[in-house]
């Protein structure tokens, strides 16, 4: 394990080592943003410097490291783009400056979404982890905050600190213990939620999440909070979106049902398909669960949905 050094504390000085910080952008679990300027090239930049709390804890510094490594190799125009990693004490992550907003800025402000543009959403990031599972690398942490939406158009995923090669066990054998943050509740698959073996399917449940939200507007599962939420994914079925969006097509109603399907083989098994299902929809099979929400009542999902705003549990 990497045996952590000096902490940094943006907050308390104007610059980190060759970077000279301009303002704060974001303040997450593990880590906060800052707009800085490379002083050496005058590049404007993201930096990423892991939150102080961690300090006494190597196996969050080897995650960090591993981010840097991982995201050094990747070169896609819907990934955020490395610029630099230090070598010394310092911890901190140079990244590609995005300007622009995340999706849960869009979602707040025009959700519902209009078809073509939940469409354009979807293609776009059904691009970018086809080149992350075609290298193996699960993203296991695709919600609307790490998705940016840049001035000139691109769809660009941040934060890879989740991401891991798929068929390796994690240097980090539990976050729980280690006390990292173990995913987003709301957008975790359910083998996540258990904390069992996730994989690039883990990715499509969360993107089939991610387009429920913008056609509808909701989150397929209710709940007092995020945690319950997600609780209720293990032995719910979600609300279909037709209960928020009665014009929705049955067709794009079926294909956001199996990308959240329960079991990771019932989903879209590659990002491939589930593209070609956005391009459209009416060549997703039917299945009897989507039959089942079609009847008259909608079955368990809307049973299970309004005994939870009342209090109850199903």
């Amino acid at each position: 394990m990497t045996k952590p050094g000096p902490s940094v504390q943006a907050g308390a000085q104007k610059h980190i080592d060759r970077y000279e910080i301009v303002r704060l952008v974001h303040r997450g679990a593990m880590g906060t943003i800052y707009k800085a300027t490379d002083t050496a090239t005058g590049e404007v930049v993201a930096l990423k410097v892991p939150d102080l709390s961690f300090g006494a804890r190597p196996q969050f510094y080897d995650a960090f490291r591993r981010e840097a490594a991982l995201l050094e190799e990747l070169d896609h125009p819907g990934i955020v783009r490395f610029r630099r990693a230090d070598g010394r004490d310092l911890h901190y992550l140079a990244l590609e400056f995005l300007d622009g907003e995340d999706l849960r800025g869009v979602f707040r402000r025009e959700a519902p979404l209009p078809l073509s543009r939940t469409a354009e959403i979807g293609l776009a990031l059904c691009e970018t982890l086809a080149y992350l599972h075609g290298r193996r690398i699960a993203y296991l942490d695709l919600k609307p905050e790490n998705v940016i939406r840049t001035v000139d158009g691109r769809l660009v995923l941040v934060d890879f600190g989740l991401a891991r090669t798929m068929g390796k066990r994690e240097l980090i054998e539990d976050r729980a213990e280690t006390g990292l943050p173990q995913g987003t509740p709301d957008y975790a698959s359910p083998e996540q939620v258990a904390g069992k073996e996730a994989d690039w399917r883990s990715d499509i449940y969360s993107l089939g999440i991610v387009l429920f939200e913008a056609v509808t507007g909701r989150l397929p599962f209710a709940g007092r909070t995020p945690e319950a939420r997600a609780r209720r994914r293990l032995y719910l079925d979600p609300i279909p979106p037709r209960v928020f969006k009665s014009d929705l097509s049955p067709a794009w109603q079926e294909l956001i049902l199996r990308a959240i399907e329960r079991e990771p083989a019932a989903r879209f098994q590659n990002v491939q398909d589930m593209a070609r299902s956005i391009r459209d929809p009416l060549a997703v099979p039917l299945t009897s669960r989507a039959a089942r929400t079609e009847a008259p009542g909608l079955g368990d999902a809307v049973r299970g949905w309004l005994l939870s705003l009342i209090g109850r549990s199903p």
